[in-house]
Order: structure tokens, then sequence, then C-alpha cells
């Protein structure tokens, strides 16, 4: 699954957070984190984890 990287990044931001913030709320590694940052996939169960940690919801988030 990929996210939409840059409505993370917003979103992050307005949370005033930061990949490493993400990384400790989420409790997913900084390298997937980081891979998804920079367009990679990810499961289902890790961006179900990213959304729930901002408040989204999956089906916003998911890339078209």
């Amino acid at each position: 699954m990929n996210l939409d990287v840059q409505k993370l990044k917003i979103e992050v931001c307005k949370h005033g957070m930061n990949q490493k913030e993400l990384v400790k709320k989420s409790g997913i590694s900084k390298a997937t984190i980081s891979k998804i940052y920079n367009g990679g996939s990810c499961s289902t169960e890790t961006a179900k984890k990213i959304v729930s940690v901002l408040g989204l919801e999956l089906r916003n988030m998911i890339k078209e």
C-alpha cells in the first residue's frame, strides 16, 4: 500500500511532529517511516498505525 506522501508530511506538520516523533508515537521503525516518506510502500497494518496517530482515516491517505 502506498500512502500519499505529500498529505502525510502535511498532516505530520499540522500535528507539530517530525519523522522522529512519528516513529516514537506510532511504534514503527525509523527505516520504515523513512521508506514511506521516500515513496515506498508499506503494509496495511503499518498504514493504519500511522493514520491512527494522526487521527485520520486510511482511505483519505492512500495514494491514488
